[in-house]
């Protein structure tokens, strides 16, 4: 059988004459070079544990491990001992890595970590929070690209920014928040951003405007639950876009006619309950005889 020429070259740096000892440390050279794998791949676990086993290591070893930002983040950590350009740069290629490497191991902040970290919206508002300890416009960038880190960026920033802001508007469950905690105050563009969904329309009336708004309302309307809602907290009285968005559920609707309408017959109410099991309260408590009246 042809022993692999590899096998042998590292053989002649070893020992003319290799002992059982040049050979463990032969196979695990060659398990950590990616060469040979005893019973299948060698998981990352083990081509560790095989790093941690002798603090100095080839160039080869370090050539295979930078091609790896995971494996060049614990060549930093535990061979090393330091930082250095090529471990940096290659576990910058990580955003998770990339952060790690500038918490734990430059311990400060550097353009290349934070460059890497920058790729992961996560990543971006972490290092901005635990190394650059300051908002940035790099970091501030990188985090907004997913509306929840962009918003746990702004509360970290407490203030105002307009590229925060402008992101966040997207989003209607963080445009009424960054509008309630962060701004504190209404404006037309986190309330255009909320009115993108019923519940956080209605939401951002109550806790936000403190008031009824057209573009609120007409929002809230979409679903019939918030236009009986908006009804009864914001309103405070019977409306025909309210009635109408809260009459296409039948239960809804009578209890529309019920508590805003005060019991009084109204068409389109009469309309929501019609075919369902509020029908019959609804002739009884409200109809009053003018069933099937437009």
């Amino acid at each position: 059988m042809a022993i692999n020429p590899t096998i042998l070259r590292l053989l002649k740096e070893l020992s003319k004459e290799p002992t059982e000892e040049d050979l463990l440390e032969l196979t695990r050279l060659l398990i950590l070079a990616g060469y040979y794998a005893p019973n299948g791949a060698v998981s990352k676990k083990q081509n560790r544990s095989l790093l941690l086993k002798r603090a100095s290591i080839s160039w080869e070893e370090r050539d295979h491990l930078l091609k790896n930002p995971r494996y060049a983040f614990s060549l930093a950590q535990d061979v090393d001992k330091e930082p250095r350009n090529d471990t940096r740069i290659c576990a910058s290629k990580s955003a998770n890595f990339a952060f790690r490497y500038a918490l734990e191991i430059d311990k400060e902040p550097t353009e290349e970590t934070r460059r890497g970290a920058c790729q992961s919206p996560e990543y971006a508002y972490k290092y901005a929070c635990q190394v650059d300890k300051k908002p940035g416009e790099e970091t501030r960038e990188g985090a907004c690209r997913d509306p929840d880190w962009a918003l746990s960026y702004a509360r970290f920033e407490k203030k105002v920014h307009p590229l925060t802001k402008r992101y966040i508007c997207n989003f209607a469950p963080e445009a009424f928040a960054f509008a309630k905690e962060i701004q504190k105050t209404p404006c037309s563009e986190t309330r255009t951003g909320a009115c993108q969904n019923p519940k956080y329309a209605f939401k951002y009336a109550l806790e936000v405007d403190e008031k009824a708004f057209p573009e609120t309302r007409i929002a809230a309307c979409k679903d019939p639950s918030y236009g009986y809602d908006y009804a009864i907290s914001i309103d405070k009285k019977a409306k025909k876009s309210t009635r109408n968005s809260a009459s296409r559920n039948p239960r809804l609707a009578f209890l529309y006619a019920v508590f805003l309408d005060g019991k009084k017959f109204h068409p389109v109410t009469w309309k929501g309950v019609q075919n369902s099991s509020f029908e019959k309260r609804y002739q009884e408590e409200i109809a009053k005889g003018k069933r099937g009246s437009s």
